[in-house]
């Protein structure tokens, strides 16, 4: 244990310190300084125990051991007139003292409950009332926001790092008591369970004046009727100290907070006193991350954080299916949890606590178990400290509205008016930011979801989700056979189905396709592609022997236009069909713009199968459209001339 805290404040802390530390996160605000002592307890803890002494009088024994040679007045430099209100002058009390504990669980493993003689990691030093050092000229207070925490201990306890123990600890001087916790799953000083990284977070900065914003540039009021279209550069919230804060309602401390995180900065990388110190204990990808205020405080009532990361990859509806006593400690029973799929308006997401209806387990309760196939038929799923889809970034989730998911909605689950865009990111991790504020059907349409690929008849269909916006145009359909995606079709509803391909049954030619849509509104303004679906195709396109015919005379019964094949094609195809009774047939071809640009078949036909052969070597390349009519069947199919 070294290099804990500076005696000197400097412009350039030792690496690792409290006094970096805070000068990194105050951006220079606050100046701590202190003396790093290392000190035996003269007594063994079943000594203490048998004296009924617990963690208080222990400490204020060493103190006062430390008395004989330390001069107290050295840390003696601030007056408190309030919590958070401080006169830089003395006023006879010792301003802090952390006791940081290295052994204090290792000595016995046979005690436990009280006999740990109260030890732990609080902002306190145990609670006796004060006591008078310096031949009575300074004092000590123990109490609750009084002169000093307690992180034990070194060797064990949350993730065994005293480092963020104690960090966090000193930060409820700063901050406030336990209902100023954090929500799980992201960064902070007062971080719950599950924290990823020591950072200091916008709210904290910004409640701390942490954050300089003078001329109110990273301030946007989505609490206003102005109609504005806003422009925003942001670059690296660690090292700058800068992030974006949107009002919501400002009585009500309802804010979003948007950081941009480059992950190169020492304190995404490092835990300094940790068993892993190069390391941080979870996932920060570099990207835009959202951070949600609903409220000052989380009274231990409250069902939710009152902060909370909203992360990127969106909201779901989740339900209980069973239950699992804690497989790692056994203290209490979770839910096993079923993924519904996405739920933008009234689902969760997976950094908050989610509740439900099955009995006998917490509740509400995280994201943590869904079951499994396989022993030991549960699987950890929790994300609490982080995945690769947190984060916003170009080219995989950019919007942030009403109806993307996650949308920008409030606790109470109605939308604010605005948008936020990824317009442009600058090679070294800069962001330009465009924000929509009470006008965000200006922006983009944000990407369709669970898009899925099953079949109708043997050809693929394609489903998804309907976008919200209300100036939504139509879903443009892609397609790629072979290396590269291209424009395919497009439809107004949420499905499609591509009647060029016939599912892989086996036998002949297996092959795949991939699809993937954009949403188009009505400014021709598109969204990020969907996800992909691949479907396995029978690359030798529908055979004959597929029609319906009688066994007994070899006749069809229906009416069938099968796909052509090859498809794509160049410059010929070939097309099969056939009718169940003599009649009139006429099959013709048509160009995109629904011009007729060729006849192949005109003429009356006796019942049987037949093919007809296409050559476009006078066309152009794109989608054209087949159509066979007979009497009263009518039937049109697409293929696509690639040159």
């Amino acid at each position: 244990m070294g290099n804990w805290i500076d005696l000197n404040y400097s412009s350039n802390p030792t690496q690792g310190s409290l006094t970096h530390y805070f000068k990194d996160m105050s951006g220079g605000k606050l100046k701590i300084t202190g003396k790093e002592i290392h000190i035996v307890t003269p007594n063994t803890r079943r000594e203490y125990y048998n004296m009924n002494k617990m963690r208080g009088h222990i400490h204020k024994e060493l103190i006062q051991q430390l008395d004989v040679t330390e001069d107290f007045s050295q840390y003696d430099n601030w007056t408190c007139n309030a919590n958070y209100d401080h006169d830089p002058d003395p006023d006879t009390w010792v301003d802090m003292i952390i006791f940081v504990w290295r052994n204090v669980d290792k000595d016995s493993s046979i005690y436990s409950g009280i006999q740990n003689l109260g030890f732990g990691s609080y902002g306190d030093l145990g609670r006796i009332g004060t006591f008078d050092v310096d031949s009575g000229q300074r004092h000590i207070n123990t109490g609750t926001f009084g002169g000093g925490a307690t992180a034990g201990s070194y060797f064990s306890g949350l993730y065994s790092d005293p480092f963020r123990l104690v960090t966090h600890e000193f930060s409820h001087y700063l901050l406030g008591w336990n209902d100023m916790h954090n929500g799980i799953g992201f960064w902070g000083m007062l971080s719950d369970w599950g924290v990823r990284s020591l950072v200091a977070n916008s709210f904290e900065r910004y409640q701390l004046n942490w954050i300089d914003d003078p001329s109110n540039y990273y301030t946007l009021d989505a609490s206003s009727s102005s109609v504005q279209t806003l422009t925003k550069y942001l670059e690296d919230y660690v090292t700058t100290g800068k992030s974006i804060r949107v009002i919501v309602n400002s009585s009500t401390n309802e804010y979003f907070y948007i950081e941009n995180h480059y992950g190169t900065s020492y304190w995404e990388n490092h835990t300094p006193f940790s068993e892993h110190p190069n390391e941080i204990y979870g996932d920060i990808e570099p990207g835009i991350y959202i951070i949600r205020q609903t409220g000052m405080f989380t009274p231990y009532s409250m069902p939710q954080y009152s902060k909370q990361l909203i992360p990127a990859d969106g909201r779901f509806e989740w339900e209980a299916v069973g239950r699992l006593l804690n497989p790692y400690d056994g203290s209490r029973y979770h839910p096993l949890w079923q993924n519904n799929g996405f739920d933008r308006n009234t689902g969760y997401h997976t950094l908050e606590l989610v509740p439900h209806n099955y009995p006998n387990c917490e509740n509400p309760s995280s994201i943590t178990f869904v079951p499994s196939s396989s022993y030991p038929y549960w699987e950890n799923i929790s994300e609490i400290q982080g995945q690769s889809e947190d984060a916003f970034v170009k080219g995989i989730k950019e919007i942030f509205s009403p109806w993307s998911n996650p949308n920008n909605q409030r606790e109470n689950t109605n939308s604010v008016n605005f948008a936020m865009k990824l317009d442009y990111k600058y090679s070294y991790g800069k962001y330009r930011l465009k924000f929509y504020m009470n006008n965000p059907q200006a922006t983009n349409p944000s990407k369709p979801e669970n898009f899925q690929l099953s079949w109708y008849n043997d050809h693929p269909k394609l489903t998804w989700d309907a976008n919200q916006e209300s100036d939504l145009s139509y879903y443009a359909v892609y397609k790629k056979e072979g290396s590269s995606y291209s424009y395919y079709d497009q439809t107004s509803t949420t499905s499609y189905i591509d009647y060029a391909e016939v599912k892989y049954e086996g036998g002949g030619n297996k092959e795949y396709v991939n699809y993937k849509i954009k949403a188009v509104d009505t400014q021709n303004y598109s969204s990020l592609y969907s996800d992909e679906v691949r479907a396995a195709i029978d690359g030798e396109g529908p055979p004959i022997e597929k029609s319906i015919v009688n066994n007994e005379n070899n006749k069809p019964l229906e009416f069938m236009l099968l796909n052509n094949f090859p498809n794509p094609f160049n410059p010929s195809t070939t097309i099969n069909y056939q009718i169940p009774r003599d009649g009139f047939v006429n099959i013709s071809v048509f160009n995109s713009l629904g011009q007729e640009v060729d006849v192949l078949v005109n003429k009356m036909q006796t019942t049987g199968k037949y093919s007809v052969k296409f050559n476009a070597i006078n066309l152009p390349s794109g989608l054209y459209f087949y159509r066979m009519q007979s009497g009263e069947y009518s039937h049109v199919r697409k293929m696509l001339l690639t040159k």
